[in-house]
């Protein structure tokens, strides 16, 4: 029976390599699971008359990750990922990792610019790498057959389940798949913990930007070098907020993330946007925000460097903790919102497969190890066993103080984070909390409602390109609303925000007749 899977799993790779290379466009390839997940790499036990996967050529797949910088250790830690790749799906990987803002312009570049990206992050906030809009101009590869039965992707999709693969398809089709994470969100403060201790601040008390307001003067008081509340393009107390878009923060159309009702409306215009605007510009004006931040996008350096006080984040349990890991401070968290259940988890952290990869079925048969290979997850997050961390038991570890040299602190962009080891300074009971959180959320009205933007695409570019020319000043507080939020709302209008939102509540109506 192995050696008969094996024969099928060879006959079905030497297919799928015979097609990239022809240039065949043909279905995905399927074939039996092969990577169920294990904790040890594999050894020699197999059948040893079993054909091999060696026997296919061998590529080399660049995966680009966002939100972390080159590693010290990248060659090495590469190096071992290498080994196991080759040996798993006789593939090498070069991993690309960039901050936000620059994976935002280099990925959206090469997309539009069709160069070859086997697997690159997408998401519903990531600017020109954005998932809804890549995908609806055809730079990302179908991945339905993949994922059903038998498929490359079939054990990925066993995992997610159909809920969560629901609420990212766009006309009934997988661009990208879901990172396995925690399935709601809030919204709240992380705060270094040893400005916090040393000034005895009460941040216990902050539930918005009015009761953050004292502890701000506080620190800059004391600290007049620093800066109180990181701010930068992408990374803003605007999401305090919680509008529950459609389509992303720099388009218009969103409910309120309190279910009180099913009306949509530009989000830009309302009351609460208006309010927060003007306190932003008060702290900026106050001197709490960076003097650029309306420009500036290396907020992980203010405060990796010190130089930052506290940032607003999306929280889960234990978030502060798992952020403190990566950095060299300690932080605490605040929590601001309840936990809500919406469709920004599903498409919060993705990947994808691009169109120009020269190999999708090997990107397909590399995710699928990420997802399923407990092994090897862990490698991808925090290195090599020994190295960069030791066990302290089955599932727990304490990184190594000496050789820190792998720590991209990505565990929400790596695939499927239920498979990650825990810190011995995280609670044991760490992927409890997170099933008892996503437990514990309000769905969202429109959960699983996905907009079909194609009809109107013309409208969503058009008001893309207004909200970048305005939000960055707005958002970070550099210009006065009062003056500003006018004439951006006026310019949204004229980009056809009103059309854009009737044809969202239209589908968004027709949906829920149908639900």
């Amino acid at each position: 029976m192995k050696k008969t899977k094996w024969l099928l799993l060879l006959t079905a790779l030497i297919i799928a390599s015979a097609m990239v290379l022809t240039g065949c466009q043909k279905e995905a390839v399927t074939v039996e699971d092969t990577t169920k997940p294990t904790d040890k790499p594999a050894d020699d036990t197999e059948d040893a008359s079993a054909p091999s996967v060696q026997d296919l050529e061998t590529v080399e797949l660049k995966w680009y990750v966002i939100c972390a910088v080159e590693q010290d250790d990248q060659d090495m830690v590469e190096e071992k990922i290498n080994e196991y790749t080759l040996e798993k799906i006789n593939a090498t990987v070069d991993i690309i990792f960039l901050d936000a803002g620059p994976y935002q312009e280099t990925v959206g570049t090469k997309l539009a610019a069709g160069e070859p990206i086997d697997i690159c992050f997408t998401s519903g906030w990531a600017g020109a790498a954005e998932y809804r809009q890549n995908a609806a101009v055809g730079n990302f590869v179908p991945l339905n057959d993949y994922l059903k039965e038998g498929g490359l992707l079939a054990g990925t999709a066993e995992i997610l389940g159909e809920n969560f693969l629901s609420a990212t398809r766009i006309d009934g089709i997988n661009y990208a798949i879901p990172c396995n994470k925690e399935k709601a969100h809030n919204w709240g403060f992380l705060f270094r913990k040893d400005i916090v201790e040393e000034l005895n601040l009460d941040i216990q008390s902050v539930k918005d930007l009015d009761t953050l307001e004292t502890i701000l003067a506080a620190v800059k008081a004391a600290y007049p070098e620093m800066i109180p509340l990181v701010t930068a393009t992408g990374e803003a107390p605007y999401r305090l907020l919680d509008w529950n878009t459609f389509l992303s923060d720099d388009v218009v159309g969103a409910l309120y993330p309190d279910n009180r009702d099913n009306t949509v409306v530009n989000q830009f215009a309302m009351p609460e946007t208006k309010a927060h605007f003007e306190k932003m510009h008060e702290f900026y004006e106050a001197g709490y925000i960076r003097a650029d931040a309306d420009t500036y996008t290396d907020w992980q350096n203010d405060l990796d460097s010190g130089l930052g006080f506290c940032v607003s984040q999306s929280l889960k349990p234990g978030k502060d903790i798992e952020y403190s890991q990566g950095s060299p401070y300690d932080f605490i968290q605040v929590e601001c919102t309840e936990p809500v259940m919406s469709n920004r988890e599903a498409d919060g952290s993705m990947m994808a497969i691009p169109v120009a990869s020269e190999n999708p079925d090997r990107a397909a048969m590399l995710l699928e190890l990420a997802n399923t290979d407990k092994y090897f997850n862990n490698l991808l997050n925090y290195g090599i066993e020994g190295y960069h961390f030791t066990k302290v038991s089955d599932n727990i570890i304490e990184l190594s103080a000496d050789n820190a040299g792998w720590r991209p602190n990505v565990t929400w962009v790596f695939p499927n984070q239920f498979m990650n080891y825990v810190m011995s300074s995280e609670d044991p009971d760490k992927f409890v909390n997170f099933t008892n959180y996503n437990e514990s959320a309000v769905p969202m009205n429109n959960l699983g409602f996905v907009f079909n933007g194609s009809e109107v695409d013309n409208y969503v570019s058009a008001i893309r390109a207004v909200s970048q020319q305005y939000t960055p000043r707005l958002f970070s507080g550099a210009s006065d609303p009062a003056a500003l939020l006018p004439e951006f709302l006026e310019k949204l209008d004229a980009a056809g925000a009103d059309e854009l939102i009737a044809e969202m509540q239209a589908q968004y109506d027709e949906w829920l007749a149908n639900k």
